[in-house]
């Protein structure tokens, strides 16, 4: 809903070779399809762009936020915070990459499992579909006064908004 494309999806093809760009269209499709996961589907990626190297991934999301197309929904959220609401932002999106972007607020995205050797071996949140319903639950969050979303990913989350907006092209384009 902050950035105008997917931002995991941005920063593959961002730091992918052409050879991986195909790599990762065709994971795309089968994730699509049901036939891996979506966890899947970036843990294979991470591993063949960054050799599953937290650091290299680190990397990666700082120089990212330099190309980033952010939507006027952050400016909305940045000022809620300002105005001491308390902001959640539950995204599927690397946690890494959401701190660079986020100051002041509560941050539920994709946490991975980190090794010793500083490689990532597996996902331990992924905040997608119907999994973030229950990661809010598992937070202490049972209402939501306001959800900001632009996916049939977040509908779930509808039932327990006391409001909600949904965006399209980073703007508001439902509210109810």
């Amino acid at each position: 809903t902050i950035t105008y494309k997917d931002s995991f999806s941005e920063l593959f093809l961002l730091s992918s070779k052409v050879y991986q760009k195909f790599v990762y269209c065709f994971l795309k499709v089968l994730s699509k399809f049901g036939l891996i996961s979506v966890e899947r589907e970036k843990i294979l990626m991470i591993k063949l762009l960054f050799d599953s190297d937290v650091n290299c991934l680190t990397k990666a999301c700082e120089e990212y936020c330099d190309h980033i197309s952010f939507t006027p929904i952050l400016d909305i959220l940045k000022n809620e915070v300002k105005a001491g609401s308390k902001v959640i932002v539950l995204s599927a999106t690397s946690e890494i990459l959401l701190k660079l972007v986020f100051k002041d607020v509560l941050i539920l995205g994709t946490k991975f499992r980190v090794n010793n050797e500083n490689k990532i071996t597996g996902i331990i949140q992924h905040p997608y579909d119907s999994k973030k319903l229950k990661i809010l639950q598992d937070y202490g969050i049972e209402s939501i006064d306001r959800q900001y979303f632009d996916s049939h990913h977040d509908e779930c989350l509808k039932k327990i908004s006391k409001s909600w907006c949904r965006v399209q092209n980073g703007r508001i384009v439902e509210i109810k």
